[in-house]
């Protein structure tokens, strides 16, 4: 029988930082958690919904945020071109 739920496991494949690619998280990823299906309320009692099994697989808070290369704090720090970059 074939599930249909996002692979977990692939947020732990991150990508080196550079100059182009300073996110740890792909964009297809990222869409994850705001998927309909994903944020549905699950049928059964006792499930959780996916995008919160995936924010678990990420590391919850501080692993978001370093997968996104930013400060749950303070935010993204960085000049100008850095924040058009992003």
């Amino acid at each position: 029988m074939q599930v249909d739920t996002p692979l977990l496991t692939r947020y732990k494949k991150i990508p080196l930082l550079t100059t182009k690619n300073i996110f740890r998280l792909s964009k297809d990823d990222l869409t994850l958690f705001f998927s309909k299906k994903n944020i549905a309320k699950p049928d059964n009692y006792g499930e959780s919904r996916v995008s919160l099994n995936i924010l678990k697989d990420c590391g919850y808070n501080h692993g978001l945020c370093r997968l996104l290369n930013t400060d749950k704090d303070t935010g993204i720090i960085g000049d100008k071109t850095d924040l058009l970059r992003r």
